[in-house]
């Protein structure tokens, strides 16, 4: 039959920070940070389902979150071979210890935020990591970006709430020239819903 454990589970109080960095040749340096959006059902997702961040550009970064970040960054380019766009996801409790909730050895969904603010290729720079000419790090960033996901499930009408957010994407792109919305499903999709649940939209804004 099936075996099963039972697993420790910890409750950890704390500010939560995914950071992105490039590693290259056992080395790291960090690109970006970001924090994610409060859970709650405002996104209809469910619980501890990806919700969106706001980019925290690094010169916004308090120097002691900076330098745990950057240090986890080149502990685990050192110990793992990694190259190319990488990411964490942290939680730094009260007393200024961080617990380390995930590595993803690859390009994460925050990262478009840093490419959006700073106007640095993130495909560029991942490709440099293998053997590419050295890419200089991004410049500072010109205004506070954010990014949010929205799902919905078939008994909420996933084709009208899709309809809804692409006029207001219409009505955004017409005022300055740049899409919000990423990956709005429309009718072509609905062989898609029958699951309980399923994205339907990245909506990203900008903050000058």
């Amino acid at each position: 039959g099936v075996q099963t454990c039972a697993l420790p589970i910890w409750r950890i109080v704390g500010t939560e920070w995914s950071a992105s960095f490039l590693a290259r040749g056992g080395r790291a340096g960090l690109v970006g940070a970001s924090r994610p959006l409060p859970h709650g059902r405002w996104c209809g997702g469910r619980p501890f389902a990806y919700r969106g961040s706001v980019d925290a550009p690094l010169a916004t970064v308090p120097d002691a979150v900076r330098r745990r970040l950057e240090t986890l960054a080149a502990a685990v380019a050192a110990g793992f071979p990694l190259a190319g766009l990488c990411g964490a996801d942290v939680i730094i409790d009260a007393s200024g210890v961080m617990h380390v909730l995930e590595i993803n050895p690859r390009p994460t969904a925050s990262m478009e935020l840093v490419e959006r603010a700073t106007g640095w290729s993130l495909a560029a720079a991942h490709f440099s990591a293998f053997g590419g000419d050295e890419e200089p790090p991004p410049p500072p960033a010109d205004g506070v970006w954010a990014k949010a996901v929205a799902y919905a499930s078939p008994a909420r009408g996933a084709v009208a709430v899709a309809e809804a957010i692409a006029a207001f994407d219409d009505r955004w792109t017409a005022a300055d020239g740049r899409r919000a919305i990423a990956d709005v499903r429309s009718e072509e999709h609905t062989s898609e819903l029958q699951s309980r649940q399923y994205l339907v939209c990245r909506l990203l804004l900008e903050k000058k």
